[in-house]
């Protein structure tokens, strides 16, 4: 039986499952608070604008989720940024939206669009644009889009616009509002602890995820110097990210 994910709200810190989310961030009463201060608040000049709510996860392990408010005049740069601190970025590797056949990317990759091999990757020279778009020219209610990070070892993440909300141009551009918790894993000597570190000298070496527990952490053969914390993240262990 698959264990079931569940987040935390970034508004009352309270834990709840992934499926019960999204309406949990509706009725939230201290979100809505919030909200409804910086809509009535008259001592800073400000605009009426739209934010959109958007859950993202990883396409290959959909444990790993966040629920996110996005400004509409954000562009899809910035949340490339906040996906790359947040959750991915390793080497500084090329990224890029797919939204609706259209793929968005960097400077950086447009700029190697006369490379055969990037050719081959993004599949036959689709329909490129830059990636500094505003999300309100690619965004409505119901839009689906795919992120994918480093195009040689790719972690992709699937993207959601559930529905809209007013907001103020004070506001972030991208806010936080409810991320997965750490799934808890086994450790693979004894089956009955909590795992927190991995090997990194097994993982580059041998290509084998080993996940210990304290314990068996301290009495492992490569040695507690080729061991690093477990990460929130869907791209954990991959290339350099540990």
């Amino acid at each position: 039986m698959r264990p079931k994910s569940s987040g935390k709200c970034q508004f009352c810190n309270e834990i709840i499952s992934k499926s019960a989310m999204k309406r949990h961030l509706k009725d939230c009463t201290k979100r809505k608070e919030i909200i409804q201060q910086r809509l009535e608040n008259k001592k800073i000049w400000q605009k009426r604008c739209q934010f959109y709510l958007v859950k993202i996860q990883a396409m290959h392990n959909k444990n790993y989720w966040i629920y996110l408010d996005i400004k509409e005049t954000a562009t899809l740069k910035d949340l490339d940024a906040f996906l790359r601190e947040l959750w991915l970025d390793c080497c500084g590797h090329l990224s890029q939206f797919i939204i609706k056949n259209v793929y968005y990317l960097s400077k950086e990759a447009l700029d190697d669009i006369m490379n055969d091999m990037y050719l081959v990757l993004v599949d036959k020279q689709p329909q490129m644009k830059s990636i500094n778009v505003q999300v309100k020219n690619v965004f409505k209610v119901g839009t689906k889009f795919t992120y994918e990070y480093d195009l040689g070892s790719t972690t992709t993440l699937e993207g959601f616009v559930h529905e809209t909300r007013p907001g103020t141009s004070k506001e972030d551009n991208i806010q936080l509002l409810a991320r997965n918790t750490l799934l808890k894993t086994s450790c693979v000597e004894c089956s009955t602890r909590k795992a927190q570190y991995l090997c990194i000298e097994c993982l580059t070496e041998f290509g084998n995820r080993i996940l210990l527990c304290p314990q068996h952490a301290d009495e492992h053969g490569c040695g507690t110097k080729n061991l690093t914390k477990i990460l929130n993240s869907p791209r954990f262990g991959v290339c350099g990210y540990y």
